[in-house]
């Protein structure tokens, strides 16, 4: 009986801390359903951890209330607790359980974003009804604290309890870089593939980037237990790690599958093109009712070239194409021109590739054109 009153008071302060900052919609009860887990890295800080603690017994003290103690499991959870906000910031963590789950010990939680300092993060609570009555609750022993950057922003976890597991000794905690396992529910804390579309070079790749959509903005987290898909290998393939590489010319689909049901999370599309480097022609010679060409050879990622030449210095009508298929040769001669007209002529690069079991043809842009009358 006693621990349903309890429970009791607890949903009332969550209500209470979620509706003072009146940002965060309180969530909706919901089936924890682990989608999968990701990595969260920042930077942990036991400093600021027991400088709150000491801010928190010296606004209890100010009331008569004994100080609390920093708890050894109600500080891991603290800590958890704050790479769990950072995804998603709310009282219900991203896998869909409450936030009394991080810890069995845990009654109450108080949390906050954005604050830069132990100083900062206590007056925001302090000044807030919610926040402060779980401070100064007459019931409370004990207290763990979590303080951990996340990409630039400080996301801070009190944890309360009225019971004490064992006092954390202060000497075995070192501030740090540090990661975290964040377990999610996609139905709660949605994760996706960044960017939505993005552009590679046959043969080279890129990294799909994973991110959550935060209170500051998007949070990038790591792959723990995801699996990635390619709709189509032969033009970009992925693997374990989110790696991608172009395979052929055309565009894919990566997928984000749950390891628990194959359902598709999140997906993103990827184009693979062939990013062929440009010749340009570096001689013009007009002749008796021909040109001479010649141009700067391209050997690299080349097969050939293609000439186009007109009458009409915007290449809209009487354009014709010649193909010099030696990525060796740099002069080519067009006869039977008329005579007394100007010529205007450009050329680019092509590569012939395999995409999708055809042979394609790629091709660079245009180099700039260049003129001559014809005697």
């Amino acid at each position: 009986m006693k621990q349903q009153n309890v429970v009791k008071k607890l949903t009332i302060l969550a209500v209470l801390v979620l509706a003072v900052f009146g940002t965060f919609l309180m969530a909706k009860p919901v089936r924890a359903a682990e989608s999968g887990q990701v990595t969260v890295t920042g930077y942990r800080s036991y400093s600021y951890a027991w400088q709150v603690l000491s801010l928190v017994n010296q606004e209890r003290a100010k009331v008569g209330l004994p100080a609390l103690t920093m708890d050894q499991e109600l500080l891991d959870a603290a800590m958890q607790r704050a790479y769990e906000t950072a995804v998603y910031y709310s009282h219900t963590r991203p896998d869909g359980r409450a936030c009394f789950t991080a810890s069995s010990l845990t009654v109450g939680e108080n949390i906050a974003a954005g604050q830069f300092s132990p100083a900062h993060v206590m007056n925001s609570w302090m000044n807030s009804e919610g926040h402060r009555a779980n401070i100064l609750d007459t019931g409370y022993a004990s207290i763990g604290i979590g303080a951990v950057e996340v990409d630039g922003r400080y996301y801070w976890v009190q944890c309360f309890s009225g019971a004490t597991s064992q006092e954390a000794d202060r000497g075995n905690y070192t501030d740090g870089n540090a990661s975290a396992a964040v377990s999610f529910d996609q139905n709660v804390a949605p994760i996706r593939i960044s960017p939505g579309s993005s552009t590679i070079n046959l043969g080279s790749g890129s990294t799909a980037s994973l991110t959550f959509s935060g209170v500051f903005g998007t949070i990038p987290v790591t792959n723990r237990t995801l699996l990635f898909q390619s709709s189509n290998p032969a033009v970009c393939t992925v693997d374990a790690g989110g790696n991608l590489r172009g395979a052929g010319i055309g565009t894919a689909t990566i997928r984000l599958l749950s390891p628990t049901d194959g359902s598709v999370l999140s997906s993103a599309n990827v184009t693979v093109t062939l990013d062929l480097k440009e010749t340009s022609i570096k001689k013009l010679t007009a002749g008796k009712k021909k040109i001479t060409i010649k141009w700067k050879k391209q050997k690299k990622n080349t097969d050939g070239y293609e000439i186009q030449y007109s009458t009409n210095k915007k290449f809209k009508k009487a354009v014709k194409t010649v193909t010099v298929k030696n990525n060796k040769k740099n002069t080519k001669t067009i006869k039977k021109l008329k005579r007394g007209k100007k010529y205007y002529v450009r050329i680019r690069t092509y590569k012939d590739v395999s995409s999708n079991g055809q042979t394609i043809r790629v091709y660079s842009d245009w180099s700039k054109k260049k003129g001559v009358k014809v005697r």
